[in-house]
């Protein structure tokens, strides 16, 4: 019978098993925080009773829905982190009327000496530790003020809890102006609390797309008695005084003008927007800052790469730079996403999920890329979408995470990204404010360049032999003959134009699809004898590099690049002893050269040509022309090409 689980108490026992993980590092109040394992076990105590009772946490949710959109504008007003948002909930679960054992009140728990030292007003009429606006603004004060001794806001937190005095005390002056600290059992319990509140809440807060909840301000109500308020606005005067126990008597106070919270439903909610007067903010192209898209810096002090970096790359001066105020490291030609986590002393994994990225994605180079976690929020307001753009381009943009990109701005996962939309990245976009769609400037038509006229002959008839050894010098900038790169078929010559497009004399074979020898179990590629379709996207293996890391073995790491254990033994020439830690692993990737018009499709187990003309809505014969097949038969991997 102690096994036995009751019907009833199965939703609440299943609730209690979802406990959100807690990272190894995380931004917390504009603070890179690196978490001991001691402080991750108090971290996942508090969680565990945060989300106990579903219920209970759903109330909660509700309330952040409601009140998190005032405490963020004030927050944002004030210049202060927008992860203070969670301590309100720690305080007060977001209850306007919550009192301590030590007697403090209200939504930011003041004391009344407190209280009034930072502009509240609390007296026998009015308590303004009751009012959201209000109290809200002195919370600021108090952090901004505590923030000016310590120039640490996790230390600011702290002396919310203790005070000025006791914070001092027990705090390392070392930390002093840090921006990155490492937590663990010996940090205050607030401060754990705290992260704990932000890992439960942060990732939910705005998701209900119908919230039962919404909260409006009103200003001009001086003098004014609830029932002349609840006819204005039309509202209930009972739902509007539920919301308001600030102030005790039936009208308004006339010394100054009170932000009072009016109350709607879902339903309700565009009337009383209309009522309130809540107009939307305009954003218009011209007070849009258009940032420094690479805002690069130097780093304060000269990185150095580890001995391993050294060891496996030896005489590498990778670039470290500050990009958006976060590490960052250049990448160059020829690098790949194994070769700078090594140079950067950083994990693959953290290097992949610092840039979103995917293990197989090549970088670019000269792109700059990321070496420590992105932050929550951008130094810039908006970011207006460009053609072609995507999320993951704004992220890199400005150093915020997809995350906090999608939830600032209310967006759906999978939610497709408009050209011309105006992202928010500083704050979240209000609910009653419409996404905004700006009518971009249509690019400038491209005039075509004439042909230019094929003159040294000679280039021509130069000998693949002579092609691989010799670069010959010619007349710029007609074209260039690049030497056979590394991983093409042999004996082949590449023209890459520059300005335009030179056709050769038709007596010249000049291969423009060369493709390398297949891999074990890799795509195999197309090479038919018939006459080649001259503007085929390049296809060929490239090698990269994987590090073996530890409880690797070659299943995991096959399956990790979507290959075979027994290709990767071929690539390395490996028995059947297994790897070793730090072992080095030649990892062979398919590229596909990217081409306006094409599109590629890898050839999977029982595909046919019937079957791949009836996805793609073509005939068989035009995908034999299109890839200069004689035959029906595939096999599988081969790389077959479809015209948009």
């Amino acid at each position: 019978m102690r096994f036995l689980i009751f019907p009833f108490l199965l939703p609440v026992f299943l609730f209690a098993q979802e406990i959100t993980l807690v990272p190894d590092e995380m931004y917390f109040l504009d603070t890179k925080i690196i978490l001991r394992n001691s402080a991750k076990e108090e971290i996942t105590k508090s969680l565990e009773a945060l989300k106990k009772n579903k219920a209970y946490y759903q109330t909660k949710l509700d309330r952040v829905d409601a009140y998190f959109p005032i405490i963020e504008r004030v927050f944002e007003s004030e210049g202060l982190p927008d992860d203070f948002k969670f301590l309100a909930i720690q305080e007060s679960s977001l209850t306007s009327d919550a009192v301590s054992s030590s007697n403090a009140v209200g939504f930011w728990q003041f004391k009344r000496e407190a209280a009034l030292e930072h502009g509240l007003r609390v007296d026998s009429q009015v308590d303004e530790r009751k009012n959201i606006s209000a109290s809200t603004r002195a919370a600021a004060s108090y952090l901004k003020k505590s923030n000016l001794i310590f120039n640490n806001w996790i230390y600011s937190l702290q002396s919310y809890n203790v005070g000025l005095g006791g914070t001092q005390r027990s705090v390392d002056t070392r930390y002093y102006g840090a921006r990155e600290m490492v937590l663990d059992g010996s940090t205050h319990w607030y401060i754990l609390k705290c992260i704990a509140h932000k890992l439960a809440f942060a990732d939910e807060e705005g998701k209900n797309e119908t919230p039962p909840l919404f909260l409006f301000e009103y200003a001009n109500s001086r003098g004014k008695s609830w029932e002349n308020l609840a006819q204005e606005l039309q509202v209930d005067e009972l739902k509007l005084r539920e919301y308001n126990k600030w102030l005790n008597n039936s009208t308004v106070p006339e010394d100054k003008n009170y932000l009072i919270t009016v109350p709607a439903s879902y339903l309700e909610k565009d009337v009383v927007a209309q009522k309130v007067g809540t107009v939307p903010s305009v954003i218009t192209s011209s007070n849009v800052k258009t940032p420094n898209k690479l805002d690069i810096k130097p780093l304060p002090e000269p990185k150095d790469i580890s001995y391993k970096a050294q060891e496996m790359y030896p005489g590498e001066k990778p670039l470290f730079v500050l990009r958006n105020g976060l590490e960052a490291i250049k990448a160059k030609s020829g690098d790949d996403i194994n070769k700078l986590a090594i140079l950067s002393g950083i994990s693959r994994a953290r290097f992949l999920k610092y840039n979103d990225l995917r293990v197989f994605d090549e970088l670019t180079p000269n792109e700059y890329y990321y070496i420590e976690a992105k932050r929550n929020k951008a130094t810039e307001a908006f970011h207006t979408v460009n053609v072609g753009e995507s999320l993951r381009d704004v992220s890199q943009l400005y150093g915020i995470t997809i995350n906090s990109i999608m939830k600032k701005n209310r967006m759906k996962k999978g939610e497709p990204l408009q050209a011309g939309r105006e992202l928010w990245l500083k704050s979240k976009r209000p609910e009653n404010v419409p996404v905004k769609i700006v009518k971009l400037k249509p690019e400038p038509k491209k005039v075509p360049v004439p042909k230019a006229e094929a003159k040294p002959k000679e280039v021509y008839k130069q000998t693949t032999e002579q092609a691989k050894d010799t670069v010959p010098i010619l007349p710029k900038p007609v074209l260039t003959i690049l030497t056979k790169p590394s991983n093409t078929a042999k004996d082949s010559i590449y023209i890459t134009p520059k300005e335009s497009v030179i056709k050769p004399k038709e007596s010249v074979a000049i291969p423009t699809n060369p493709v390398s020898k297949p891999a074990p179990d890799g795509p195999k590629l197309t090479t038919q004898n018939s006459q080649p379709t001259t503007d085929l996207p390049r296809v060929y293996y490239k090698d990269s590099i994987h590090v073996v890391q530890q409880k690797e073995n070659l299943y995991s790491i096959a399956r990790l690049y979507n290959t075979k254990p027994d290709s990767l033994k071929a690539w390395n020439k490996i028995d059947s002893t297994g790897l070793k830690m730090s072992q080095v692993l030649i990892i062979k990737k398919l590229v596909i050269e990217k081409k306006d018009g094409y599109e590629a499709h890898v050839v999977s187990p029982g595909e046919t040509l019937y079957r791949i003309a009836d996805i793609y809505k073509v005939s068989v014969k035009s995908i034999q022309e299109w890839n200069n097949k004689t035959e029906f038969t595939l096999s599988v991997g081969e790389v077959i090409f479809i015209k948009k």
